[in-house]
């Protein structure tokens, strides 16, 4: 319902824009095998295209950092169970594969990217992912590129010298580590290596989270 994008408050709207609903099912399908949960994400990520190919204004949080690396995250999750389904469809995997690309361009799009924070993060990390969920695609193997440089240049902003998240609380140290260890995982997938510089970083965040 393109009316519930910009209905409710804030956290909805980001909830909503970030493929919350899509991330609700795809929870739900192999808990209980139901395809109906699989088929109910694929429609509303289908709506979502139509939605956001016909939007000439920035709606809600329809371009929000936040909401585009999410989406792009619980795209390559809901490809992953779809595309090798029984009831997948050719004409509906085009579409996927649609908004794939389209949810990409605009994670490395600069003009989008917030390296300042832990958003810009999770864009590098949601443009990894779609480089490696959707192999097939042209240059997804070079976004995965810059995702990685993005990633390893960030660490800078990211951590400070004593190797603490540069955010305001402890929850975000602890969440930061996390990100840290998907980039050390998507590094390794990517790239075929961890740089011993990751490995360090996330040492001592870990012994400081521990202290």
């Amino acid at each position: 319902d393109a009316a519930a994008v910009s209905a409710g408050n804030s956290s909805w709207q980001l909830g909503y824009a970030g493929f919350l609903v899509p991330k609700v099912f795809l929870q739900a399908y192999p808990l209980t095998g139901r395809d109906e949960y699989l088929i109910g994400a694929r429609d509303f990520i289908l709506g979502w295209l139509d939605f956001e190919s016909n939007s000439w204004i920035p709606v809600g949080f329809l371009w929000n950092d936040h909401s585009i690396a999410s989406r792009g995250s619980i795209l390559s999750n809901f490809w992953e169970a779809y595309r090798r389904h029984p009831l997948y469809d050719p004409k509906a995997g085009a579409k996927i594969l649609k908004l794939a690309r389209l949810t990409a361009d605009n994670l490395a799009r600069p003009s989008l990217y917030t390296f300042r924070t832990n958003h810009g993060t999770m864009q590098s990390l949601a443009l990894a992912k779609l480089s490696l969920y959707f192999p097939s695609l042209e240059n997804f193997e070079g976004y995965g590129q810059l995702a990685i440089d993005r990633l390893l240049e960030q660490l800078k902003y990211f951590f400070s010298q004593q190797k603490i998240v540069n955010e305001h609380s402890v929850g975000y140290h602890a969440f930061g580590l996390v990100l840290l260890d998907n980039t050390r995982l998507l590094s390794s997938m990517i790239r075929g290596t961890v740089p011993a510089e990751l490995n360090a970083i996330f040492k001592r965040a870990v012994d400081f989270l521990g202290s």
